[in-house]
């Protein structure tokens, strides 16, 4: 491969842990993209170009470019998600389900924690859990959410929005990350592709659940990071849960501390609201592959949002209460607006997606 001056070579980086989450979400890139390509005539002439840029935030995005499509990942993303894993976890008492080892293990040269994305003043000391256990479950769970984001990254592929975007404005998509807010007419036409981005990364994601869950059976570190997990008898549901609540985390982590970032103006839909459809996407993707316990997912969920909020708090990252109670009395309201703002957008770009009418809705 060839290296512009501008590209992240990630086997530079000396963690090996590390590493390998920026390898394996190349890997999967690629494989998920080529699932696709090889599925639906659109995309049969089509190659993904798949790469890690050097930056300073949070950054993920797709453009096209003749036959090709690029998503390019700023190189400190897939850090700054596993860090936020690792500042959970390095409190015991946080997931005490999530069983430590005896084995003392930690991470090199923690820097500070950038507790807001796009505050870079507001900074926290650097944690991560001291035993093998709970760093490599922290692995796993910034695994998932990066395949998350190159999922959604993915969808605005074969949806159709990164091919409309460079034709009609000649520039890349929407930044997975974006806090812009915009008064141009444009704007419910982007927040609805980000919309179905998120959709298509939600009906995806299981899969990679699905996964992890199968890898206990066989993997011993997978048996002993779970093992308080698989004597509950529940382990697919509450690997599930788990990987909603980070990725709950992250949305929360998007919208950072604070003053509110988004508003019916801004390009996204707000992260909080995002982190909600997206769990019913997931659990009802899940379903349909899947014999799940919905009441034991009902009866424990609440549980795990307690623990994700307290901890979080304790980072000044939990939302001011008025503005969550304002988003869960509105949810359903706002969830109907982007639903049918979806379908009315979605005729815009049907000429460049690869998905066949019957199965756009």
């Amino acid at each position: 491969m060839l290296w512009k001056s501008s590209d992240f070579n990630p086997e530079n980086i000396q963690e090996e842990s590390l590493r390998r989450i920026y390898t394996y979400q190349a890997i999967r890139a690629n494989e998920v993209y080529s699932s696709f390509s090889a599925h639906y005539p659109r995309g049969k002439k089509r190659i993904l170009d798949y790469k890690y840029i050097k930056g300073d935030k949070l950054r993920a995005y797709t453009t096209s470019i003749w036959k090709y499509d690029k998503i390019r990942v700023s190189s400190p993303t897939i850090y700054m998600v596993r860090s936020l894993c690792d500042q959970l976890l390095a409190n015991e008492g946080f997931l005490p389900t999530i069983v430590g080892s005896d084995k003392y293990a930690k991470r090199e040269n923690i820097p500070n924690f950038l507790a807001d994305p796009f505050e870079v003043n507001f900074q926290l000391q650097g944690e991560a859990p001291d035993n093998a256990n709970r760093l490599l479950f922290s692995d796993l769970m910034a695994d998932m959410c990066a395949t998350f984001i190159l999922c959604h990254e993915i969808g605005h592929i074969i949806c159709g929005h990164t091919a409309f975007f460079k034709t009609l404005f000649n520039s890349e998509c929407l930044d997975f990350f974006s806090i812009t807010t915009s008064k141009d007419i444009t704007v419910e036409l982007k927040q609805a592709m980000e919309y179905d981005a998120d959709i298509v990364a939600s009906a995806l994601l299981p899969q990679y659940i699905e996964q992890l869950s199968k890898s206990v059976k066989s993997n011993k570190r997978h048996q002993e990071i779970f093992k308080e997990v698989i004597s509950q008898g529940k382990l697919q549901e509450d690997i599930l849960m788990l990987s909603l609540m980070f990725l709950y985390a992250m949305f929360v982590y998007i919208q950072g501390r604070g003053e509110l970032k988004y508003n019916a103006m801004s390009e996204h839909p707000h992260p909080l609201l995002r982190a909600m459809y997206v769990k019913d996407a997931v659990i009802t993707r899940m379903k349909e592959r899947n014999k799940l316990d919905l009441a034991y997912i009902l009866e424990k969920l609440p549980m795990y949002f307690d623990q994700f909020d307290e901890r979080l708090e304790q980072f000044s990252l939990n939302q001011p209460e008025v503005i969550i109670e304002d988003i869960f009395r509105r949810q359903d309201g706002l969830m109907q607006g982007l639903i049918e703002n979806a379908k009315i957008h979605r005729g815009v770009c049907r000429h460049y997606s690869w998905l066949p009418p019957e199965e756009w809705n």
